[in-house]
């Protein structure tokens, strides 16, 4: 049987966590029995300083032999878990508050999914790395502070773990992206509803302006897959880029429209790199979502 506590599960790649970690140890209060269980999803890298940091404590290190993608790593850290109630964190995750952990525990005692936000820095960074932060700033923080299915994002959220195991991220889905949209629609679909605290974590990790296009484009690729390959756990759009495409294909005004958006893919490519424009990003996922579509 699940004992009561809080397993805070962190899949790891790209870094040390060493900071994450001792802001949480700094942060947990006494009362509460957890364990922090941390997935390195790199085989080509073992971070010492993690294993080191959590073997002191009796923590789990899991070093996977190879590359299993995020939903799966995400999978087998909910089953190496000990306790009722999960804390999936990503490692650049970073909480603002420090009552953060324990709002989460408290309000998963009454709730099946509890989402508290990311935010981001509000220091500009340099000009190489801003559009990941106007995206981040924008779009992604707003819609991270929402309690609604198609905008969950699984950077950092709470589930209890029975409702988790009744879903699970699906592991057919192997390159980046999206596996939160599907499993946000599960979440939908069995009826867990997600209650939104205003308990924010710093977005600390950004991506250069063209690695993070390129990100969106594999992004945008992940979500046509899942169209076309995984059963959907509704008939419904996982995500607002598909519903606003199929609301302009309709007519032909709009087929015309997502033509013309479609053509200039380049532009709004060079437009959001050279000039870190959100809109412009905004616009070639949607011309890339558009390719895909055309080609079928």
């Amino acid at each position: 049987m699940t004992e009561p506590g809080l397993s805070i599960l962190i899949p790891q790649y790209n870094q040390e966590v060493i900071a994450l970690l001792e802001r949480l140890e700094a942060s947990i209060p006494n009362h509460i029995p957890y364990e922090v269980v941390v997935a390195n999803d790199n085989d080509q890298a073992s971070y010492p300083l993690t294993q080191e940091w959590l073997n002191t404590r009796g923590f789990r290190f899991i070093q996977n032999a190879k590359n299993l993608g995020r939903a799966k790593n995400r999978n087998q850290l909910a089953i190496a878990s000990q306790y009722d109630l999960l804390l999936f964190m990503d490692e650049d995750m970073m909480p603002k508050n420090s009552a953060c952990i324990e709002r989460y525990h408290d309000t998963l005692q009454n709730n099946d999914v509890v989402v508290g936000g990311h935010i981001y820095e509000e220091q500009k960074p340099n000009s190489s790395y801003l559009l990941h932060w106007r995206y981040g700033s924008t779009i992604e923080a707003k819609a991270s502070s929402k309690n609604e299915h198609k905008s969950f994002s699984s950077a950092v959220f709470g589930i209890k773990k029975s409702c988790f195991n009744s879903i699970k991220f699906n592991e057919s889905i192997v390159d980046y992206g999206h596996e939160d949209s599907l499993f946000g629609a599960s979440l939908e679909q069995h009826s867990y509803q997600i209650e939104f605290i205003d308990e924010p974590c710093y977005h600390l990790g950004l991506h250069t302006n063209s690695d993070f296009v390129e990100r969106s484009r594999t992004a945008i690729q992940t979500l046509y897959q899942i169209e076309q390959r995984v059963d959907h756990p509704t008939s419904q759009a996982l995500t607002r880029l598909q519903e606003y495409y199929t609301a302009k294909n309709r007519s032909g005004i709009g087929q015309l429209q997502l033509g013309l958006i479609q053509l200039m893919q380049t532009f709004w490519r060079w437009m959001a790199i050279q000039w870190s424009s959100v809109a412009a990003l905004q616009l070639y996922k949607l011309s890339c979502y558009c390719q895909l579509k055309k080609e079928e």
